[in-house]
């Protein structure tokens, strides 16, 4: 029979603080997150910007549909007392409801959320304090997640979070949690997996909670948190080495228990003494690392060794504008330039989601007609992964589509292998901000092209806005043909640095 006693469940919470799940999404992107979101001064938070709150609601709209997809469930109210909210979920969870939509989960200082539970009946022989059955968590996310190994830890730490409560609350833990796609695939994630390294994080939030500040760090990841500016700012009035680009938080603590700590120190280190105290590090990473923090030190480029690029009579550039929130590429760029021409720029466009395909089989016949010794240049790794994508969700011409993978060439790769440059983040609008190139919006950048097609979609279709949204895609096109004359100056600036001294 289902447990009817109050004293078996979960203890309620005592007061603040609090430890949820979002807690360990924010830990994962940025240590300074969780700190600043407790113990700093609201007045330095940046406001949301424009694409996260698209995103929120993507998310909201993504969640309703697959809620709904699901049917018959029993639905907690969102807001309200938490103890009332948490005593609703056990009843519900005592009268066996089959789905169970924004669950409350309370033991202690711990509140969880899951967007789901889903009652799972247990091997013979085995019993719950429910009865024959437990819930398993399920959360809902609205990117795509083509294989298991793709899940990312934040993601995998807070099924782990509600999977331990759901122990507390139930006396069985959930062998699976499990993560809903935007394609309605289900991941199964094992919890036995994801212990050992969630605990250490739960350590690293318990000391954050409890007014230990983190050791400074700077990601690309610190820029999606709203405090963002406080985090390069403490960075940069202590020279912290977590300023030079693709330092590693491993390489962070091995430098600082060898007291290396600064950028300066790192930068006027005797390499072979840098050898002998820093553990766990090869010279060669060692010899990397410190001559991006001589770059940043002496505010000079170095260069590391000249990589001959792939010349042609004609040199393509090429970008691709994407929209995470509808899993759509939306826009196609090709710089097509003979000798040292400023080149002629060509795009296909999908004016809405449903004309991805359209727009992806009129570039692939763009593709087909361009010289098939021209080297296609991009930065980054998007570009060569969505050709995948798309080659497998829609096929098309195949010669086009193998000379594209045949013929692109990934800038980035060179610029790492080549040059050491005075910049924390090796991104094209650093790089070529850095070289002078200006793009013609200010706002320019991935993030806002996402906006702004988002807003072009909510436009377009109304005759008053009609105007407005076509400016938008406007913005959008001259973004991209920025990006690909970035892309070019850069190329030819690789081909123009001196040999290494």
């Amino acid at each position: 029979m289902p447990v009817s006693k109050k004293k078996n469940l979960a203890s309620r919470p005592k007061g603040p603080p609090r430890i949820t799940a979002t807690m360990f999404y924010k830990h994962l992107r940025c240590p300074h997150w969780v700190y600043w979101d407790i113990h700093g001064d609201v007045k330095d938070k940046a406001e949301v910007n424009e694409l996260t709150q698209k995103i929120w609601e993507h998310g909201v709209v993504h969640e309703k549909n697959v809620v709904e997809h699901y049917g018959d469930f029993d639905e907690v109210p969102e807001y309200g007392d938490e103890n009332d909210l948490f005593e609703r979920t056990v009843e519900l969870m005592r009268k066996e409801s089959k789905i169970i939509y924004h669950a409350r989960l309370i033991d202690g200082a711990w509140v969880g959320v899951p967007d789901l539970l889903f009652k799972t009946s247990l091997p013979l022989g085995r019993r719950s304090k429910l009865g024959e059955y437990i819930y398993e968590p399920y959360d809902i996310k609205s990117s795509y997640i083509e294989r298991p190994e793709d899940v990312k830890d934040e993601y995998r730490f807070q099924l782990a979070f509600y999977a331990l409560i759901l122990e507390k609350i139930q006396g069985v833990r959930p062998e699976y949690g499990h993560l809903i796609d935007a394609d309605l695939r289900t991941v199964d994630v094992r919890i036995n997996d994801v212990l050992d390294d969630f605990h250490l994080t739960l350590r690293e939030i318990e000391k954050i909670i409890a007014g230990e500040k983190p050791a400074p760090f700077l990601a690309s990841a610190c820029k999606e948190s709203p405090w963002f500016a406080l985090c390069r700012r403490d960075a940069e009035a202590c020279d912290d080495i977590c300023l030079i680009y693709k330092i590693r938080r491993s390489d962070h603590v091995k430098l600082y228990a060898a007291g290396v700590k600064t950028v300066t120190e790192l930068a006027t280190a005797n390499i072979d003494d840098l050898e002998n105290s820093v553990e766990g590090m090869s010279r060669r990473k060692l010899e990397a690392l410190q001559r991006q923090a001589r770059s940043l030190h002496e505010k000079k480029l170095i260069v590391i060794q000249k990589n001959p690029l792939p010349t042609a009579e004609t040199e393509l550039y090429f970008d691709i504008e994407g929209d995470p929130l509808r899993g759509v590429e939306y826009l196609f760029g090709m710089l097509v330039a003979k000798g040292k021409s400023k080149g002629k720029y060509e795009y296909f466009l999908a004016p809405t989601p449903d004309d991805e395909k359209t727009a992806w089989y009129e570039f692939l016949e763009f593709v087909r007609t361009l010289p098939s010794d021209a080297p296609i240049f991009h930065y980054g790794t998007y570009e060569r992964t969505v050709v995948n994508r798309l080659k497998n969700r829609y096929g098309g011409d195949e010669h086009a589509i193998e000379k594209l993978e045949k013929q692109m060439f990934n800038l980035l790769t060179t610029v790492c292998e080549s040059v050491a440059l005075p910049v924390y983040f090796y991104s094209l609008k650093d790089i070529a901000k850095q070289l002078g190139f200006k793009w013609r919006h200010k706002a320019a950048g991935g993030a806002n092209s996402i906006t702004w097609y988002e807003q072009y979609l909510e436009l377009k279709d109304t005759k008053k806005t009609a105007v407005k949204a076509k400016k938008i895609l406007q913005d959008i096109i001259d973004y991209n043909e920025d990006d690909v004359r970035a892309t070019m100056l850069l190329k030819r600036w690789l081909d123009d640095i001196p040999e290494p001294d």
